[in-house]
């Protein structure tokens, strides 16, 4: 058992200026993995680099949900879903966010990180929806391009 908890610390995923509240991993590759926090800020990872590649202003409070749509491998664009406190759906486009990136980048705008790098964090979903009520969770199919939320009220 002392060889189980014996292995170095090797990396840690530290962007967040609050504390996590969900995670989510592509089902589609092994390099794509999505946090959110309590502050509503939805960082979109690369695994293998060891590095945030977009931080988003994603909901007002908490986010409670995430997910990756069926993306499959061939698939030109990765989809991905959140729900917050603030009774909204987003509908997030991995080529949207890089095209709103560098548009944002030749502009200049942006906010200067500690590591010297542009972190822009005022992106656009590719839809959103507004529920009367708290969405707490959500999920998309394996089969179909549907996804399902849940909340307090049916």
């Amino acid at each position: 058992m002392e060889k189980i908890f014996a292995k170095p610390f090797l990396v840690s995923l530290d962007d967040h200026s609050d504390g996590v509240t969900v995670l989510a991993k592509s089902r589609a590759n092994m390099t794509d993995m999505i946090s959110a926090s309590a502050d509503g800020e939805v960082i979109f990872w690369s695994l293998p680099e060891q590095k945030a590649l977009f931080h988003i202003n994603a909901h007002e409070n908490f986010c409670r949900g995430l997910a990756f749509a069926g993306n499959h491998t061939l698939s030109a664009d990765t989809i991905f879903v959140s729900t917050g406190d603030d009774n909204k759906v987003c509908i997030w486009s991995l080529n949207a966010l890089k095209q709103q990136y560098k548009q944002e980048r030749q502009e200049g705008n942006g906010i200067e990180s500690n590591w010297n790098r542009l972190v822009f964090k005022n992106y656009t979903p590719k839809a959103s929806y507004l529920s009367k009520h708290s969405v707490i969770s959500c999920d998309h199919s394996y089969s179909d391009d549907i996804f399902a939320t849940c909340g307090s009220v049916v």
